[in-house]
């Protein structure tokens, strides 16, 4: 056989070798981060389309308190734009602007709606699994007037949700038609991104010290301060929202599918059992926390990590 022969079947067999070796490896790899977070699917978003009317983009971002709570909600406007990590892209259409919390809600707003301090909601579940998000046996991971509450589940937020709605009704401070509630994922990534397409609103990449997440790992290593922060630390995206990742999750008001349907004003499987979660938390990796991160809980579930925000929006 020629030698120039030889050489070709020699480089053949050594990149099947090689195409092996890498699908072992990544194999390996996603087995790897299963085991540390089975009910997470981590997700990246390459440059998906951002579709604002420019009259409509100009008003975003502005601000409101006008409720008993005081708390700040930024207006999200009306727009289009591609969903969810490059993989699995869909194309969504909100036909309607509205307003999101710009914080997560407080332990004191909490108070104030359910008359429960933290450590009062933490007592409702005295069988919540230990350790916490970060393999310690605390009982808690922030408390504070401020920090945002959490051992929350889906059905107590959506409580929380229609007691407010009634009681800022009966006030006359909330306009007919209008609730509050819970984002759908569309609203809340849509409002995450605030007009980038990147993966974070920072950019494609960021560090603890922009948003509270475990950076210990990261390149360069950042701050992994083991607990949850109070609101307003980190700096505000484009529309004025805070803490949009890491923190605490967030419930949303959508069931859980695998891959989102996408569509106009879409709102997944209403009444599954299982329901969506947003934007990573003070002891994930900064790769839970990007715009397109969801996982998933029962609608009892609660967490050290888990809590949410309101829309004050159109009832559907």
């Amino acid at each position: 056989m020629p030698l120039i022969n030889r050489w070709v079947q020699f480089a053949v067999i050594g990149a099947a070798i090689g195409i092996v070796a890498i699908t072992i490896l990544s194999r390996k790899q996603t087995r790897e981060v299963a085991t540390v977070q089975p009910s997470v699917k981590q997700s990246v978003a390459v440059g998906p389309l951002m579709e604002i009317d420019p009259t409509e983009s100009a008003r975003a971002g502005r601000e409101r308190d006008d409720n008993a709570l005081n708390m700040k909600f930024c207006w999200c406007p009306p727009g289009k734009y591609r969903m969810g990590p490059a993989r699995s892209l869909v194309d969504v259409e909100l036909t309607h602007g509205y307003w999101l919390g710009k914080f997560e809600v407080t332990q004191a707003q909490w108070m104030r709606v359910t008359g429960l301090s933290l450590r009062e909601q933490r007592a409702k579940d005295p069988d919540q699994p230990r350790p916490v998000g970060d393999g310690t046996m605390r009982d808690h991971v922030g408390e504070g007037s401020n920090h945002p509450i959490y051992f929350v589940s889906h059905t107590e937020a959506e409580e929380f949700c229609q007691k407010l709605t009634t009681s800022e009704r009966e006030a006359g401070r909330l306009e007919v038609g209008w609730i509050y509630r819970l984002p759908t994922e569309a609203e809340w990534e849509f409002a995450c991104r605030a007009g980038t397409t990147t993966k974070t609103e920072f950019a494609d990449t960021m560090t603890s010290e922009q948003a509270n997440f475990d950076g210990s790992k990261a390149t360069p290593p950042g701050p992994n301060l083991h607990e949850t922060t109070a609101a307003g630390k980190y700096p505000a995206n484009a529309w004025g929202l805070c803490d949009m990742h890491g923190n605490v999750w967030e419930w949303c008001r959508d069931g859980y599918l695998a891959t989102p349907g996408g569509g106009v004003d879409p709102e997944e499987s209403p009444n599954s059992a299982k329901r969506s979660y947003r934007g990573g938390c003070w002891h994930n990796p900064a790769s839970l926390c990007v715009a397109t991160s969801r996982a998933w809980g029962n609608v009892d579930d609660r967490g050290s990590g888990l809590g949410f925000r309101l829309a004050r929006a159109r009832a559907r």
